[in-house]
């Protein structure tokens, strides 16, 4: 909220582990964070806002406002499938309750058409939403239209190194081949490490396959050489239980330009459960044992 003239943090509603930040504008109550023994205890914060709706506001939900909750839930819980083992009864229920107490008429036409709603089916199911979701979500043309700037910025995520330092972890939806092809690849990529202010950036690279199947790719890089190859060890060495990456280093035919400005190691990710949930500790693991 905005307070003497400044903006303020006064409420975290979150599921990842508690960074201790902003504590003197929001603390006890002020702080709903889902996350305790080193895991989240919903698949997404939207499932958090979806429990505090019910509890505050009369049904019907407006509609805009439900799909936006729905469509994020069924997304962060990959259309709440066991399979991917991020789902929990909680994300079930609230997504259950948005689509049971929503007036889905109130719509927009060109919505209800793209939901495939119509006289006969007045309501979206939970599978129509991540559909629509999902292509959008991975649609190769748009990413290959990004510049690098675009594609590293438009999921980032920051990290504490434990001392003054941080470091970055991009999501990038398309195969890591294809990114590297884009222009300007080394300039792009320091260029936005130095506005991020950061040494060390992860980029995770996530694309499904021709039978719809989730493929996982990394890439690490920074300005030291030798952290670089440190980190990499690392990362192959790291076996934790189900959350072990399952990394196999690759090499790429053709140089990359200009690519010995940009120390970098690639790697094939095996094992696709573990998303930047977990990357991002373990990362912070190395950087604590390093300092």
């Amino acid at each position: 909220r905005f307070q003497k003239d400044k903006w303020i943090v006064s409420e975290i509603v979150d599921h990842h582990e508690d960074s201790g930040k902003y504590t003197r504008s929001c603390n006890g109550s002020e702080r709903t964070i889902a996350f305790a023994g080193g895991e989240a205890l919903v698949a997404s914060a939207c499932t958090l806002v979806a429990e505090r709706l019910k509890q505050t506001w009369d049904s019907p939900y407006p509609a805009s406002l439900s799909l936006i909750l729905l469509g994020t839930i069924l997304l962060d819980s990959v259309d709440l499938s066991d399979l991917v083992g991020k789902v929990t009864q909680r994300d079930r229920v609230a997504a259950a309750d948005l689509l049971a107490h929503t007036e889905w008429q109130d719509l927009p036409p060109h919505s209800k058409i793209l939901l495939g709603m119509n006289s006969s089916c007045t309501t979206p199911t939970f599978t129509t939403i991540f559909d629509l979701l999902q292509d959008a979500k991975y649609d190769a043309a748009f990413w290959q239209s990004l510049s690098v700037r675009d594609a590293l910025r438009l999921d980032y995520k920051q990290f504490p190194t434990g001392g003054k330092g941080a470091f970055g972890i991009s999501t990038v939806l398309m195969p890591m081949l294809g990114f590297l092809k884009k222009d300007e690849l080394v300039s792009g990529t320091r260029s936005y490490m130095q506005e991020r202010k950061v040494s060390f950036l992860a980029i995770m690279f996530a694309y499904e396959d021709s039978d719809g199947r989730l493929n996982r790719q990394l890439a690490i890089c920074g300005t030291n050489v030798t952290q670089i190859g440190e980190i990499g060890t690392f990362l192959l060495q790291s076996v934790n239980s189900e959350d072990s990456l399952d990394l196999q280093e690759l090499t790429i035919d053709a140089p990359i330009p200009d690519g010995l400005a940009l120390p970098m190691r690639l790697f094939d990710q095996q094992n696709v459960k573990p998303s930047r949930k977990q990357i991002g500790p373990l990362l912070q693991e190395y950087f604590a044992m390093s300092e």
